[in-house]
C-alpha cells in the first residue's frame, strides 16, 4: 500500500484526520499492519 511505503521511509510529517458521520462499511483500510508503533503529536482540534 502506498501510504504505509511513505510512513515507513519517514516522508509523512503530517495527518490529517476526519470524522465523518456515515458508516461505510468495509471497504479499504487507510494503514495496513505497520513495523511498530509511530508516535503521533495533537496540534489542534
Amino acid at each position: 500500500m502506498t501510504i504505509q511505503r511513505f510512513v515507513r521511509a519517514g516522508l509523512i510529517d503530517e495527518i490529517t484526520a476526519s470524522r465523518i458521520p456515515v458508516l461505510i462499511g468495509e471497504g479499504i483500510p487507510l494503514f495496513r499492519a505497520l513495523d511498530g508503533d509511530i508516535r503521533l503529536t495533537l496540534v489542534e482540534t
